[in-house]
């Protein structure tokens, strides 16, 4: 079952986010705890890249704004 995922982790389409509950439920209630696992460990990835994105956002709008001050 991890595997399955991995591999669904590496298609160019596939958005993490986007796994739900109905994909939990059809896999079998003896994989159901290492899919969760593998979908929380995703999806906190997937926030901590947010995340960054975010800060390097601000540290851009900050550089660009001291930028159009020194002008």
């Amino acid at each position: 079952m991890a595997h399955l995922l991995q591999e669904l982790c590496k298609t160019p389409d596939f958005k993490p986010y986007e796994l739900s509950l109905e994909f939990l439920d059809s896999i079998p209630p003896y994989h159901k705890q290492e899919a969760l696992a593998l979908t929380e460990s995703i999806n906190s990835h997937v926030n901590q890249i947010l995340e960054k994105n975010r800060r390097l956002e601000r540290l851009l709008a900050e550089f660009m704004d001291e930028g159009e001050e020194d002008e």
